[in-house]
Parts: C-alpha cells; structure tokens; sequence
C-alpha cells in the first residue's frame, strides 16, 4: 500500500479556519488563515477565507485588504468585484457616521471604480460630496447613480432638493413625496421635503422624531418656515426642539417665547399673544440669570424682534426686557467690548446693515452717506449679507469705504472688525430687520452708537446712544416709547429718491376690475392689523361695486387673511389679489386706483409715497406710535392732513365714501404733483443729520 502525501502546514491551518468558520468562530477561523498566509503568501483559497470571516466579523480593514490581494492576482470575477466594492461602501458609511467625510469619499470612489454601478456607493459619494459642500459635484453625482437606478426615490428627491426654487420644482418634491415608498424615506430627508410641500406643518412630527443632534440643527429651520406659514404654534413647539438644553442656541428660545402669528386671526388673538410673550419673555429672562450666558456664543445671540412691532401695543417694555437680556448675554461672550474703545478716528461715521441695496430701508437711508461726506466726514459702510445690486454699487462710490460682510463671518469678527474701525459714530439705519445686527448693537463698538427708524420701535439697549427719528412722526409723549435719547429730523429726514413714473396703464392692461372703484391697500399682510378689517367691511357695504386690491403671493398669509375678512362680513368675491411685480407694474396700479387705505398702527411708508408720487390719494389715520403715523406726517407737509387724515378711526369709511362719491379723491389727483416737492425737500433734514453727527462725535457729546 502506497502511502499518502504528507499535507503541509497551510493545508492543516486552512482546514482549521475553514472549521472554524463552519462554527461561526470568527476570530479562531481569522487567525488560522493568517497562519496559513504567513506560510503561504497571496494563497487565494485563504484569502477568500480571511475576507469571509473579516466580513461577519465586521472587520472592513482586514476584509478589504484580504479582497483587494484576491482581486489583484488574476481577473476578478464580478462576484468578487462586488463584494470589495460593498466592503468599501460600508467602510466609508462608517468614516462618514463618525465625521470624516474626506476618508469616507475616498472610499465611496474606491468602491465605484471597481463597481461603477454599485447601487449604493455612487449615492453615498453623492451624499458625501453634498456634506463637504460640493453641490455642483453632488448633482452630477446624483444624476450618474440615478441613471441605472431610476427607481432609488431617495437619490431622487436629493437631487430635486439640489434644484433652484420653482413651481416646476416644487411640484416634483411634492410628487415624490407622495410616490409609494415614501413614507420609508429617512425623517431627515422628507423633513427637508416637507419644509417646500403644501403643508410644511407636516414636517414638524418628523423633526421631533430626529436625534437630539439632528433635532438641533434643524430646529430653527423648521421653526421659520412654519412660522412663515402662519403655523405660530408649530413653530414655537419646533424652535423648542432646539432649546431644550442650558446651552440651546438662545435665539431658539426667544424665538419659541416671542413667535407670533404672521397674519393674526383676531384683535384678541393679537391681546392673548402678547400676554403669552410677557410672561414668556420674563420667564426666560429669570432662567437666564441662572445660566452663564458665556455659554452661547455671539452667533446663537442672531434673533429679530421684528414681528412684535406689527400688533399695535406699546412695545417699550418688553423692549426694555428683550434689550436687558440680550445685553447682557451678548457682554458676557465679549466682555472687553462692555466699554467704549477708545476714538482714534473722530471724524469717521460707520453705517452697518443690511439695507445697502434697492429695498425701502436702502431708499431711505442711502442718501445719508452722501450728506455726511460732504459735511467732510469718513464714511465707512458695512454691508451684511450677499444682496448687493445696482443701488449698492451707487452707494458703494459714494462711500469713503465699503465692505461686504458674507452671512458666513462669525459675528464674533465682525464686531472685532467695527471695534477696530476706531469711529466717532457707529450707525444702524434699522434694527430688528436683519437678526444679526441685534447682538452687534448690544455691544460697545464705538465711542458713541446710533440708531435709525429703519425699524421704528426702540432697541432696548442701553449700549446706544441715540435714535433718529422724524419730529413731525412723533407724537408728543415720543420719549415714553425709547429707550435712547431721541434725534428728531425734520420732514422725511432722508433725502429719498423718487422713482421715475411709468406711463400709464389702463385697468384691463393691468388686470383690474374694470368696474367700479378700486381700493388700494398695498401693504404686506403681516401689517394688515385686525382693526382694520371693519374698515373694510363697511367700504365693501357702502359701496357696492367697489374692489379691494391687496398684495401677496404667500398662499398661507392669503388664506389666512381671507377668512378673517369672510368673518367680517366681506364676500371674498370683492377681494381682487395681486402678485408682486416690478416697481414699474406697481406704480401703474396706484395710478390706476381710486384711494389707498393706509394700514393702521403701522402706516405706510415708502407705499404711501409711491401712491402720492403716482397721484393716489391715501386715507390715513395716526397711530398711538410713531410707526402709525408717518402717512399723516407726510400728508400734513404737502396740506392735505384736514382732508386725507382721520383722527377718529370710526370715521374713516365715512371720510371714505364721501372722497369716492363726491369726486373729491379724482381731483385730488391734479392738486398732487404741485404739492410733492414739499415733501421730498431735503435740505432742513440734511442740515440737522449733520448738525447731529457733529454733536454725537464731538468730544464734548
């Protein structure tokens, strides 16, 4: 009998593993086929073994290495191919779950350039590309995965989300969305949906489903568009989500505090909502004294006061409040800039906003940084934010010096970079539009610090030294309602510059009712107070064939507002809406209507200059504030207040219905253009701005 071939060792070691492995003893099978390589070098049946076991072991390291020497020596077959490239996907899903979105694109491009339809690394690489801000790269990769996978909803609705605002847009977002298999998709992606659907009050349950982690970087996200969406409630119980922790961003909680409906659904409503923010607002204010507000820093500070000043209540307390706190949360992140630096630079004015553009602030306050080089200061402007256009090139040269602040610069830097100007003066035209300009006020930047009515209710902060504002808008107790001394301006105290009136256009090439009068009452709908609706209502009653023309193209602000006037009384039918257009198209309407009913306890501003430059008469009555009242100003300098202002509030349709029907409204319109230069002369207003700059940077201020 012949006897057998003695086995070698390899063979002995390969047999252990493969026993090893048959008994799910993974590590015991790793370490005999590491033996068995040791002995024999690139064996592929122990190299296939050592990747098997690696792989339930969930050792990617060992896996990968093991497939990338079986794929090396010969050909690889596809299953072999495929099994390196998912090893590889895994091992970049991983690097991407703890961070490192550069290993794990690395990895995702490994895997595709062995498997170049792999069914998730090509995703994934997307996924990654989209997490390092390579958007351009993220769609390519997208439409590539999506090429042999056209079914993979996830990848689809990536891409679509990577898409420009459109309807067409919108309406693919919202097919898939509502596609089978939807409901499957990952929370975070169909919240990010949701917040562009129909019903953005949806993506609210899927937030408060996210991780802690998640649910903070989506909070306040989710919280603005529900806002926006006239959802008040949704939106305080989404900021929440992120301010439900001692070092939460603190804008999350002023904003779950503070949020109100965009369009209030009633007078009381308006009542309740503010006592809700009282309360809500002194709560937070007393947790805060118990939390080191160094905790936050100066970005999570960013939060607009801006909705407040739109209910018609004196806000001076809960700015009094709101300003307190913020202060104080915003010196101790910067406590060196408690005090005023020194002013090595007494002649330079810094004008820092946002409004440095074609915008109604912009149009206001632009002309400033020509009065203040001419009077022989340095006029340096800090623009926030990327909005620049035509107008913001013009004031650009006419600036001493103008930078563009990107939405990205730490607020921190910015302040560093005003504090370093060294001015005599730092200027904010507005406070509470722009929420990052709030935490830069809060602080000491300069010598002396100011403010502008660009957002006409006081600051709160004690941090400014002065409030522009207009003599003729304010009323007589106007220092109740500020915190800062105030700087009073004659006319518009601005040097505004008239837009060029279009020809006319008539009402059927402008859409219009053909029929009866016409009722202009333009303002954003978020001004359009629930005082004013019996105003309406009457107008409606009284005159029977008359139209009221309103602006918006939020359908959540439309459909609000729509059912409160139906319980108004008013049949929507006599409701006319337009959509936004050009300044030009808009100046045409106010030509082509007959009386603009200016909003209460927030008048018109730049609309109620449009309207008379266009010969529209506007029908006003003064507010408690100055916010109420800049229509009757302006109508008082051109002598029209005892014809076109109300003091009465009843009285308004009366005064209404008499200007229509007895043709006072029509011929008014001739007696307007003589009147307007009245009210843009500048000079008086250019003459005491100065005066005051002067006063303010003066060593003696």
């Amino acid at each position: 009998m012949k006897p057998s071939a003695e086995l070698h060792p390899a063979d002995t070691l390969l047999a252990r593993a493969q026993a090893a492995f048959a008994e799910r003893r993974d590590a015991e099978a790793l370490a005999a086929a590491g033996e068995a390589l040791a002995l024999r070098p690139g064996w592929p049946p122990a190299l296939l073994l050592q990747a098997n076991a690696a792989l339930r072991a969930d050792d990617l390291d060992s896996a990968i290495d093991a497939l990338q020497k079986l794929c090396q020596q010969a050909p690889p077959a596809p299953p072999l191919l495929n099994a390196l490239a998912t090893a590889l996907n895994n091992r970049g899903s991983r690097a991407r779950r703890r961070g490192d979105e550069a290993a794990a694109l690395l990895d995702f491009e490994a895997a595709l350039a062995r498997v170049p339809q792999h069914p998730l690394a090509g995703f994934n690489r997307a996924l990654c590309l989209l997490a390092l801000e390579r958007r351009s790269e993220a769609e390519s990769a997208l439409r590539a995965h999506l090429t042999p996978h056209p079914q993979d909803l996830e990848a689809a609705l990536e891409l679509q989300l990577l898409q420009p605002d459109s309807i067409q847009h919108r309406q693919a977002v919202h097919a898939l969305l509502a596609a089978p298999g939807a409901d499957a998709l990952p929370d975070e992606l169909r919240l990010r949906a949701e917040l562009i659907g129909p019903e953005p009050a949806r993506a609210l349950p899927l937030l408060q489903r996210l991780p802690e982690h998640a649910q903070r970087r989506w909070a306040w996200t989710v919280g603005e568009a529900l806002r926006m969406d006239n959802h008040a409630e949704a939106a305080r119980a989404a900021y929440a989500c992120g301010a439900n922790t001692s070092d939460a961003p603190l804008r999350n909680r002023l904003a779950a505090a503070l949020s109100a409906p965009m369009v209030a659904d009633s007078a009381q409503a308006v009542v309740e909502t503010r006592s809700a923010q009282h309360r809500a607002l002194a709560a937070l204010n007393a947790e805060l004294q118990q939390t080191p507000a160094s905790a936050q820093t100066l970005d999570r500070l960013a939060w607009s006061h801006f909705a407040l000043a739109y209910m018609g209540e004196d806000d001076t307390a809960l700015m009094r409040e709101l300003g307190a706190l913020m202060q104080g949360a915003a010196q101790a992140v910067l406590p060196q800039f408690g005090d005023p630096p020194p002013c090595a630079h007494p002649m330079r004015v810094v004008l820092v906003g946002s409004v440095f553009r074609d915008c109604t602030a912009g149009a206001y306050f632009g002309g400033w940084i020509g009065w203040l080089r001419d009077a022989g200061f340095e006029v340096v402007v800090h623009q926030l934010g990327p909005r620049r256009d035509a107008e913001t090139a013009r004031m650009a040269a006419a600036a001493s010096r103008f930078h563009y602040i990107d939405e990205a610069t730490p607020l921190g830097s910015v302040a560093e970079q005003l504090r370093a100007e060294s001015a005599g003066l730092v200027l904010y035209p507005e406070l509470g539009m722009d929420s990052r300009l709030y935490p830069l006020a809060a602080l000491r930047l300069a010598r002396r610090q100011a403010m502008a009515w660009g957002h006409p209710v006081t600051s709160g902060l004690r941090s400014l030294d002065a409030c522009f504002s207009c003599a003729e808008m304010e009323p007589a107790d106007a220092a109740q309602h500020y915190i800062e001394p105030l700087r009073l301006l004659p006319g518009l105290g601005v040097d505004y510059r008239r837009p060029p009136l279009p020809p006319p256009a008539s009402r059927a090439e402008l859409c219009l009712p053909e029929r009866g009068p016409l009722l202009l009452a333009p303002q954003s709908l978020f001004k359009l107070h629930p005082d004013n609706d019996p105003l309406y209502a009457e107008l409606l009653q009284r005159l029977p064939h008359a139209s009221l023309l309103l602006f918006d193209d939020r359908p959540a602000w439309r459909e609000a507002l729509t059912q409160r006037l139906q319980r108004a009384g008013i049949d929507t039918a006599r409701l006319h809406w337009l959509t936004t257009g050009s300044r030009a198209r808009y100046l045409q309407i106010n030509s082509a209507c007959d009386l603009m009913l200016d909003s209460r306890h927030f008048s018109g501003g730049n609309a109620s200059l449009d309207a008379l430059q266009a010969g529209l008469p506007v029908l006003t009555t003064p507010g408690r504030f100055m916010r109420g009242r800049q229509t009757a100003a302006m109508l008082g300098r051109i002598g029209l207040r005892e014809r076109l202002c109300v003091d009465d509030p009843a009285q308004l349709a009366d005064r209404a219905v008499e200007l229509i029907e007895s043709g006072e409204a029509q011929a008014l319109r001739s007696a307007l253009p003589q009147r307007l230069p009245e009210l843009f002369e500048a000079e008086a207003a250019r003459r005491a701005f100065v005066e005051h700059i002067q006063q303010l940077t003066s060593d003696g201020a």
